[in-house]
């Protein structure tokens, strides 16, 4: 008997969730949206303002030519030691899917809500 197969991309995003309150509002970030195509993720985050938050890159395979863009770090001095949005593999080459790459995100200073735009291309 044959099963029903569904197409895993290569690329996903692991998210951490964390327990509500019931009738509390949310304060963690989140994915507000997503474009999904055969070598390109566009994702747009939002989270509040001056907040710092994490998501795991989860890799279904090996991806040499993955890359991260996003247009909020663009006005940013170059040598600034942190970012709106930076990404980082636990090892040199990223052969090896058991070790996580993360996406770490700092949300502007100001009041409210922010976003962050992330593409992932491979």
């Amino acid at each position: 008997m044959e099963g029903v197969r569904i197409p895993l991309l290569p690329v996903g995003i692991g998210l951490h969730i964390s327990p509500f309150a019931p009738g509390g509002r949310t304060q963690t970030a989140r994915i507000v949206s997503e474009k999904w195509e055969s070598n390109r993720a566009v994702l747009v985050f939002e989270g509040i303002a001056g907040t710092r938050t994490s998501f795991e890159i989860v890799r279904r395979r090996y991806l040499p030519l993955l890359r991260f863009q996003s247009p909020e770090n663009k006005s940013m001095d170059p040598n600034e030691t942190e970012h709106n949005a930076e990404y980082v593999t636990m090892i040199d080459d990223g052969r090896d899917l058991k070790f996580p790459m993360g996406l770490f995100l700092n949300f502007p200073p100001g009041e409210g809500w922010k976003t962050i735009t992330v593409t992932l291309t491979w």
